[in-house]
């Protein structure tokens, strides 16, 4: 019975990895997440954090920035406009959740990379 659980909650932790990846722009809560899992939200929290190695929030937040480094990278928004579309409307929440997970505010984040990217830098 435990080990059908042990899978139960592996496929639970899955189903909402491809379902938070399609909903970044969205708003995304932990009572959402474990209704996707099909688990109370004790029980979905402590099943995530063991099988990925972090809290729902800060897989959210991890995966939004990485989504945002990317769009940064490719120039064609402004950085209001990366922060509204990982899911941060307002460009503080942005930028603070940036830093925090890149140690870089967006701004100097997008400078490092034109550095970087110029000849002999």
């Amino acid at each position: 019975h435990r080990g059908r659980l042990r899978d139960r909650g592996t496929l639970a932790v899955e189903r909402v990895r491809a379902w938070i990846d399609d909903r970044l722009t969205e708003p995304i809560n932990l009572d959402t997440l474990s209704a996707v899992a099909g688990f109370s939200r004790f029980h979905f929290l402590r099943l995530f954090r063991d099988r990925i190695g972090c809290t729902p929030t800060a897989y959210v937040r991890t995966r939004r920035i990485n989504h945002a480094k990317n769009l940064l990278a490719q120039g064609e928004l402004n950085i209001s406009e990366v922060g509204r579309a990982v899911g941060y409307p307002v460009i503080q929440n942005f930028s603070t959740a940036f830093r925090r997970e890149v140690g870089l505010s967006p701004r100097t984040y997008l400078r490092s990379m034109h550095h970087s990217s110029r000849p002999g830098s």
